[in-house]
């Protein structure tokens, strides 16, 4: 994709970023294992009332400067989780199960 983009509603805090979580499944010899990976990612305003994370090529760049492959985490991972911050000092973290991304992606190719 030429970009990916996250949405978030304007009433988190944009300075705490969001908070992109993959869970993946690493199949071993004898059962899988699950590990976590994750990136914080800036908030742009996009609008009145939303604010934006637009991932060019599907890439992000982490704390240390190196490029991330999120196309490539959508493409191995179970799950996405999407942490957000209000200014309660609360926090959301929203699930979006990856499986209905998958298929519409290969479909693509």
């Amino acid at each position: 994709p030429d970009w990916i983009a996250v949405i978030v509603p304007d009433n988190v805090v944009q300075k705490e970023g969001v908070f992109l979580f993959f869970d993946e499944k690493k199949e071993t010899d004898s059962k899988s294992e699950k590990s976590k990976w994750s990136i914080h990612l800036d908030l742009e305003k996009q609008s009145n009332n939303t604010f934006l994370v637009r991932l060019k090529d599907g890439f992000a760049v982490n704390e240390n400067n190196q490029k991330a492959d999120i196309l490539q985490k959508f493409l191995e991972s179970e799950t996405l989780y999407c942490m957000i911050f209000y200014d309660n000092g609360q926090h959301k973290i929203i699930a979006v199960p990856l499986k209905f991304f998958k298929k519409q992606y290969q479909e693509l190719n």
